[in-house]
């Protein structure tokens, strides 16, 4: 078995309880190597190389769970994405302003509502004729 020491010898163990009385009716334990992995691991190349080296392995693959007749109804427990955990802000659209937008007016008046002033006229920006 592999542990954050490095590996070490495991053992397989079964026990059969009787469901009434509840003691153990039978217990086996054997030191026989029999390997496991997720999906993660399910490839041609592995499989290839398990059979070829003669180890029994059980290798779980990434249709396995859609197969399992347990776990039709499996989709409908899975994890909400937690609200709390992004912090971000609030993604929102930005809006672009036209020309069109702005009302002439002698108070100057912004689509926001916002009492605009002036601050030069006959600039230059961008190459265009502007007032700021």
């Amino acid at each position: 078995m592999a542990t954050s020491k490095g590996v070490i010898q495991g053992f397989t163990g079964v026990a059969a309880v009787d469901a009434k009385h509840q003691i153990i009716v039978e217990a086996q334990a054997s030191p026989a190597t029999l390997y496991t992995a997720d999906a993660g691991y399910h490839a041609e190349s592995n499989l290839k190389a398990l059979a070829e080296a003669n180890i029994t392995a059980l290798i779980a693959d990434n249709g396995m769970r859609q197969r399992d007749e347990r776990s039709k109804e499996q989709g409908k427990y899975k994890a909400k994405p937690d609200p709390l955990y992004d912090k971000a802000r609030p993604k929102q659209p930005g809006k672009c302003y036209r020309p069109r937008d702005f009302m002439l007016d002698p108070e100057y008046t912004c689509p926001a509502g916002k009492v605009l002033y002036r601050n030069g006229s006959n600039c230059i920006h961008n190459g265009y004729l502007s007032t700021k």
